[in-house]
Parts: structure tokens; sequence; C-alpha cells
């Protein structure tokens, strides 16, 4: 090693020093909020007085203007104030009460704000996975679901969707036809694309003159194709289609698909909560009857963007779509799985991720679920009322009437003048001043204006009595400081205990205590009593990644300050990043963000990328680039060949599934007796299996392997993908922060040779868990797998996509999705990147510390030095003793008394612990700490196998 034990400690403590910024004081911390909430309150003030509308172009010069991210800080103040500028003034506001365009989402209620603030800030995981089954039980039952059901809550409808379709895909285990109507939602097409079904067969089953799928012909198409030799197998039915509002006969369809044993997948993303209005009743009937659902709360709960729910009926079938076939060796040794208590990473494609549920649950208690019944109630009868007043002037055609809240319709035009470009003009003419929002609807090429809102007198009492009982989703500005002040008084005992030791990493929570949490009820709970049920189930039980002595896995999620301030604001603020003219500051400080990372790592101009979900989403995305830039066909599948090592994350593996090449074939690349890839035994490998008549296409190198840290010689490996070209994909979730750290940059020669890279702000960056960044080093390539082959009906009209600014929807599978690049942004602007650097830096000599400590002892073997900042280690045993044995007793030991936290490697049916330092928090006397505990333990486990001898 380059340095000693006794010449670390000066250097940890200076780097101690120069990062204690990082843990912000509770004086500054109360200052960011309240100028936060300030700046909150008066936006919203301004919205609700139509101070300002609802949309506001920003110039493109005033974007290029933005500071990009420097090594020195930048005060709070101005990067609020920037915000307020840039980010605030500009683009749509989906939560203005003028804002009438596509399908309303985001536009949170302020508890469900503060369900985005308190994830971002607490690392805390356990009960939120009871939480959220609660949640998606209440959603299971509102549908009238059975016993049995499996869901997730998402980051929004489209990972949903994609999900339901994998999970439809390996239900029959084939390739084959889809059917759906004209108005079914693109998510349908994007979600097929990612799942490897790009070849499949897209029938646009006719509509009626409500623009509703006929089973009638749904039947005929099936028999017709299945007569041809086709394999029918799937039916989306929609329950509020984007376009229209319309509301496919799903009790009528379903009986179709019974006959014929077709999946049954309903999209009620838009329309599914109407379900709790008891007028809609009958729109629902026969839901009940399909497979899998999806529903946007996002929507029709009035939460922020991002959080999306998918129920399937038969949750074995989701389980066995999305779960691992074994368990990954970092999680060998330790019942962290059971079949009684299924974990949100077998029921999804993501592995770490938000607590989304927190957005559903705190409004859902605390205002009630009959106050979202009756305020939906109301977005029903407005939109009749629109349409009432609309028809009695007589100058509007009008297609049909409105089934949920959406209004379609036009103007009529002069004489010989053309009805199309008339409405498209006043479209035009309407949006242009900024005061109202609205988009187009194209049906069947004729033009028509569309709003998200009786001549029915009789329906102005009933809106004025709705609009009182649903006034109290309008927080008044002192109640939301009462609110946050509580909140964030909550977050500064808990860091404080944190940072004290006053309670350790991990604490179980019983299952007993679990089951006594209150359901969603019809009344409202009072905003103490829902903060302090959070607080004895949430925050206080479970792992706490947060926490300094947490050397489990790999810590994720443990936030800074302002970073958990990137998570308040995004959902505070109805701004979504999805489209560029949508929200052009937002888009645009993720690409800033995007291209920060690009030239971390030396990636040519020409890439693109986005910010995802997390390392899982990103590196799902990128097998499908790898594979559609290879313009491989299903048929080809079983003869590819993807090439990683032993220890490759099991995120390529359940990516591999997601994107339908479970028939691939995934070789295990020979490791060194550093655990990296050898890139001779790589191309040995890939000439046999082009001998054999295979078709390797893809390798994956990791910069960080999870159970051991190393690091797979790039360059190396580069060139032998360059020589057979194959995609090289390079996995650096954990470790391509540590590409900031000079001594470090040896280890990345080469990245900047790859195709397509993933790396984890919420790992090397400490920001919130559900951050993840995928760059594609021909950008065209992502933007080929991922964007609408034409532009959708709801986009037609208005010039929302350009060459110029693409749109993270046309970068991604994801739509609707909240602005987690805020997240980035905030903290590497307050603190600058010069403090991330020496973070990690002295994470990374910590790591060298332990080792140093561990070796000088001659008690402990070490099979190989960090080159990161994980040390994989096993005690010696007593003699007679199993050393496997004795090391999984030790880990035990260690985790029981809950002062530490830390797993298991299995190394070839070796059991190892290992430490991995990378919460910000931690430095040189939480890893004395550790050692001391670790020999204490060891020596009191010694003893007694020596007394039982």
């Amino acid at each position: 090693m380059a340095e000693t034990n006794h010449n670390l400690p000066q250097r940890l403590a200076d780097l101690k020093l120069k990062t204690s910024v990082l843990e912000v004081k509770e004086v500054d911390r109360d200052a960011m909020t309240k100028k936060t909430v300030k700046l909150i309150n008066a936006y919203d003030d301004n919205v609700m007085k139509l101070t300002s509308g609802p949309i506001k172009i920003l110039d493109h010069g005033s974007l290029e203007t933005m500071g990009d991210i420097s090594e020195t800080p930048v005060s709070f103040d101005s990067v609020m104030q920037d915000l307020s500028d840039r980010l605030l003034s500009a683009g749509d506001n989906n939560g203005h009460p003028m804002f009438l365009g596509f399908i309303l989402c985001g536009d949170g209620t302020y508890p469900a704000t503060l369900g985005g603030f308190l994830p971002a800030a607490f690392t805390t995981y356990s009960a939120a996975v009871q939480m959220e089954n609660r949640l998606i039980k209440w959603v299971a039952d509102l549908f009238g679901y059975p016993a049995g059901h499996a869901g997730n809550i998402s980051s929004g409808g489209s990972l949903a969707t994609l999900t339901a379709l994998a999970v439809a895909r390996d239900s029959r285990e084939l390739k084959a036809a889809d059917f759906h109507s004209e108005f079914t939602h693109y998510a349908v097409q994007k979600g097929l694309r990612a799942v490897g079904m790009r070849e499949a067969i897209l029938k646009k089953t006719p509509v009626d003159q409500s623009y509703r799928m006929t089973a009638a012909a749904l039947e005929r198409q099936i028999i017709e194709d299945t007569e041809a030799g086709l394999l029918p197998f799937l039916v989306v039915a929609t329950v509020g289609s984007t376009l229209t509002g319309s509301v496919d006969p799903v009790d009528d369809i379903a009986d179709v698909c019974e006959r014929h044993q077709l999946w049954l997948h309903v999209d009620a993303a838009y329309g599914g909560f109407f379900a709790l209005c008891d007028e809609a009743k009958q729109l629902f009937v026969g839901v009940e009857r399909s497979d899998s659902i999806v529903v946007n709360p996002h929507k029709g709960l009035f939460v922020p963007s991002g959080v999306g729910v998918l129920v399937v009926k038969d949750g074995k079938k989701l389980q066995q779509c999305c779960s691992l076939e074994q368990t990954p060796s970092v999680f060998k040794g330790m019942q962290f799985f059971s079949a009684e208590h299924l974990s949100p990473c077998e029921l999804s494609f993501e592995l770490t991720r938000f607590f989304r549920g927190a957005q559903m649950w705190l409004p859902l208690k605390v205002f009630g679920v009959g106050v979202f019944r009756a305020a939906l109630e109301e977005k029903l009868l407005l939109a009749r009322y629109f349409y009432g007043k609309l028809k009695e002037t007589g100058e509007f055609e009008l297609p049909l009437e409105p089934e949920l809240s959406v209004a379609v319709f036009r103007a009529t035009a002069p004489p010989g003048v053309d009805i199309n470009n008339f409405n498209q003009q006043l479209l035009n003419d309407l949006i242009s001043d900024g005061k109202i929002f609205m988009t187009a609807a194209t049906l069947y090429g004729q033009f028509y204006l569309r709003a998200m809102a009786e001549t029915n007198h009789s329906l102005s009492q009933r809106l004025a009595d709705l609009k009182l009982k649903t006034s109290v989703l309008e927080v008044k500005e002192v109640d939301r400081d009462a609110m946050t002040k509580k909140t964030v008084k909550l977050i500064n005992t808990h860091d404080d205990s944190v940072t004290k030791l006053t309670f350790g990493p991990i604490k179980m929570l019983d299952h007993e205590s679990l089951e006594t949490m209150d359901d969603i009820s019809e009344s409202p709970a009072e905003f103490d009593s829902v903060m302090q049920d959070l607080n004895d189930r949430l925050v206080r039980a479970g792992v706490i990644p947060g926490h300094p002595m947490f050397f489990g896995f790999i810590p994720t999620g443990h936030g800074t300050y302002p970073a958990a301030l990137g998570g308040f604001l995004p959902a505070a603020f109805t701004t979504f990043s999805v489209v560029h003219l949508e929200s052009p500051a937002a888009v645009q400080m993720e690409n800033r963000l995007i291209k920060w990372v690009a030239d971390l790592f030396g990636y040519p101009a020409g890439h693109a990328g986005n910010i995802s979900s997390g390392g899982s989403l990103a590196t799902l995305t990128a097998l499908a680039v790898a594979r559609d830039s290879r313009e491989l066909k299903a048929a080809d599948f079983h003869r590819c060949v993807i090439y990683c090592s032993e220890f490759t994350h099991y995120a390529v593996q359940k990516g591999l599934r997601a994107v339908g090449m479970r028939e691939a074939t995934v070789k295990k690349t020979p490791v060194d007796q550093s655990y990296r890839m050898t890139a001779a035994a790589l191309e040995r490998q890939i000439k046999e299996d082009k001998e054999a008549g295979l078709l390797p296409f893809l390798v994956v190198a990791t910069v960080g392997t999870t159970l051991t840290g190393s690091v797979d010689p790039v360059d190396d490996i580069a060139d032998v993908c360059e020589r057979h070209q194959l995609w090289l994909h390079v996995d650096a979730a954990y470790g391509g922060f540590f590409a900031l750290c000079d001594e470090m940059k040896q280890l990345f020669v080469g990245v900047e040779r790859s195709d397509s890279i993933v790396v984890n702000p919420h790992k090397g960056l400490f920001v919130p868990s559900g951050v993840g960044v995928l760059v594609v080093k021909d950008g065209k390539k992502l933007q080929q797998c991922c964007s609408f082959e034409e532009t959708t009906d709801v986009y037609k009209g208005m010039q929302f996509f350009s060459a110029e600014h693409l749109s993270p929807c046309e970068l991604s599978f994801e739509l609707t999705r909240s602005f987690r690049g805020a997240q980035m942004w905030l903290p590497l602007k307050v603190f600058g990147v010069g403090v991330f650097r020496a973070a990690l830096e002295e994470k990374l000599l910590l790591a060298r510390y332990f080792y140093g400590k561990l070796k000088e002892t001659g008690d402990f073997e070490l099979p190989s030095e960090p080159e990161l900042s994980v040390v994989v280690f096993r005690a010696t045993a007593p003699p007679g003793v199993d050393i496997n044995n004795f090391n999984q007793q030790l880990l035990n030991d260690l985790i029981s008394d809950e002062k530490i936290f830390m797993t298991a490697a299995t190394l070839y049916s070796q059991f190892y612990l290992r430490v991995c330092v990378l919460c910000f928090r931690t430095h040189i006397e939480h890893i004395d700490l550790c050692f001391s505990l670790i020999r204490e333990k060891r020596g009191h486990l010694w003893g007694s196998f020596q007394s039982n001898a």
C-alpha cells in the first residue's frame, strides 16, 4: 500500500475537517428550510391568485447562462434564486387551476410534498415496505382484486406498464401479438419495445362513436389471427384514455379474454381513482376480472409526479418475472427474504429505490379518503359543466360527452375557412398569452381542442359544496409552516441521534407491531399522530444507511440536507422534467448534470443520457439500447451471449429478463486473484462462442463490484470488444464517482471507450435513494431505442419536440417522472465538487486504514487489498472449528446488539465478512469503533468455542 496506517490518521483528520460542511448544522438547516418554504408559499400564492399563468416560455439565451457544476461552492441563497428565476418561472405548471392540458399530474398537496421530503431526508427502509404493501392492498381492494395479488409502487405509469407487459409475456413464455385500441396510451408501445417485443403485431381494435374499444370487433380479430397462425396473448383495455377520457367496456372485453385465454391488462393510469366516486362505479365493472392494472396516484390522488401503482392478480407471476432465480452473494448468510413478507425488489425490476409510498400515505392519512372522493367528483362535474356551457352556445362541435374529466371540442369555422386550421390557430391564440394551457386532440385526422376539467344550472350548487368540502387540500400557509416545523424537528432529532450514536444502524421492528399499523380510512387523522406513527415505525426501525456505523451492502440514500431539499422542491412545485417545452430549465439542468458525468468519464460530444430512478432502470435501458443497436430479433435471443464476471451486479440479470432476453446465455468470465475479469479469458470465450454459431454481443465490465469492490481492467476489455465489435457497458454504479479522486484515475483508463455507463449519485454523491445516471456514447442509439416512432396524438399540433433540445421522454422508457436532477444539482452547487472529492478520498483511506488494522493483528484472513472502499475479511477460527460457521456466528453476534451493521461476502463457497465505507458521516473514530467491536466479538466467540470443546 502507498501509505502505512501510521501516516493515515492525520490525513483522515484533515479530510474529516474539510468535509464537515456536509453535515449541515441545525441552525443552517432551519434557515435553508425557511427559505425553501418561503419560495414554495410565494409561488403557490401567485398561482391561487392567478398572478401568474399556467405556462411561461423561458428564452433559450437565459437557459444557456445557467451556471455549470463547479469545484467551489455557491451560496444557498443564490442557488435558490437561480431556481426561482429559471425553474419556477418557466414551462408548464401542472398545479395551476388554469392548466387544462394533457392529464394533470404532479399537482401535489402539501402533505404529499412532505412525503417527498421525508424519505429524501431519512435513510430508512423497513416499515416502508409494510406501508407500501398496505397501499397496494388498498388499491387492489378498490378494484375488487382477490387475495393472492401482488404489486409495486414504481416511478410512474410507464415503468408499471413495462413491468405488467413483461409479466404477461413471461406468463405465456412467448413472443406474439398484442391488441389495443387506437386510443391506448403510448406507454404501451414504449413498454413493448423495452421488453423485447418490438416485432410483436400491435392491432388497433375498432372503437365505437365514443372512442371505446368494441368487444365484438376484438373477438373477430382474435379469431382471424388465430386462424392465420398468429399467437394472440394480450389485450390492453383503458379506463380513461389520455386523448378523449373514454372508458373501454372492460366487462365485455374480459368475456372475450376468458374465452380465448388472453392476458387482460387495464390501463387505469388516469381514470383509476374515479372508482372512488359512486356515480362512476358502473364504468369499472369487470376490472376485477383483469390480470393486471396500472393506476397513477400522481393523477387521481394529487401527489407529486413519479408515483405509479401496478397490481397483478396472480402475485406469483409478478414474483416469478421480477425476482432473482438465486440469492445474490451479498445477501447470503442473512435472512433478508421470506415467503411471508415479499420485498419490493422481488416484485419489480428496480432494486435500490425511493420510498414513494410516503407521498401517498401522508395525504391519505391526513385528509382521509373522503376528501379525495369529493375532489374527484368535483372534477367529473366540472367537465360536464364545461361541456354544457360549450353546447349551449351552438358554436362548438362536441364529438362525445365526457365520461370522466376530459372534454373534447372544436369551434365552428367561418364559411370557406378550413376548420382544422381555424382551431389550430385558436389553440395557439389561447396559449400565447400564458393565461391558460390546453392541448389538442387529433381524431382521425380532424383537429380538436381538449380540456381537463350539464347546461345544468343545478350543478352550480353541487360544485360550490364540493369546492368547500375539498378546500382542506389547499393547506393554509400557517398550517404549512406548522407541518414543516414538525417534519424538520423530526429529521433534526433523528440525525442528531445518528451522529451521536444514540442508537445503532439497525433496529428490528417486530411483525406484531407492523400488523397493528392503521389502514387507509375514510376520515382524516391528525398530522401529529401520523408523524408520530412514522417516527415509531418507519424512522426508528430497520437499517439506516445514513448511520456512520452502517457498513453493509453499498451504503446508499444517505442524503445531505441540500439533497433532501432537492427532493422537497420538485414535490412541492408541479415541475416535472419530461418534455423540454413543459419544463425547459429542469430539462436543461438535468442535461448539464448528464454532461458533467459524461465529461468526468471522458465521453465525447454526441452522447446522451437520462437520470433514472436508480441503477437498475438505468441498466435495463442500457441493455435495451445494446440489444437494439445490433438489431437483434426475438428469434436471435437464444443464441446471444452476454459476458460478465461472477461478481457483476445482479441488476444485469434482472435487466436482461426485463428486456426479453431471458433465453440469452450469460457467460461468467474468469477473474484473477483480485476478482477482476481477465481480458484474455474473455477473448477465448468470444472466439469459442463464435465458432459454435452463437452471437456474442455484450460485455459488462464493473468499476467497483458490490461484493469485493474490485475494478475490472476496462482498457484491456475495450480492446477485446473493439476487435470483436461487441457493445461494452460499464457498471460504475458504486465506484463511478471515485473518478473524482486523482489517485484513482488509473482505474478508470478505458472507460471513455465504453458504449454506455451507469453511475449512481445515491451512492458516491450522497443523495437520497432513487437517482441513477445512464450515459450512452452514441446518443442517437439511445434516442432510437426509447423515442416515439411517430408523434403521439396528444402532442400533435404543438411544438413540444425539437432536434435541438431532446426531451427526457425521448431518451428513457419513462414518461411522466419527477425532477430527480434537483437532488444532484442542489448539493453540487451548494457544496461544490471539491468537498465530494475530499469525502470520497476519505472513504478510500478509511478502507485502507481498516485493512491495515486487521492485517496488523494476524487474526484475520484478507483475500485482497481494497481497490476502492470495500474490505473483505474473515476471522481465523479455533482449531477444529469450521471457519465458515465461525464467521457466520461472528456476523450474527456483531449485528445482534444493533451497534453496527455489515453484510457477508461468499467467495467460492467460502464465508467472509465485508465492510463498505461510503456514508459521508463515517470517519476514523467510527472505523476504530468497528475494529474494536469485531475484535471483542471475535474474542468472546473464540472463548465460547474453546469452553465447549
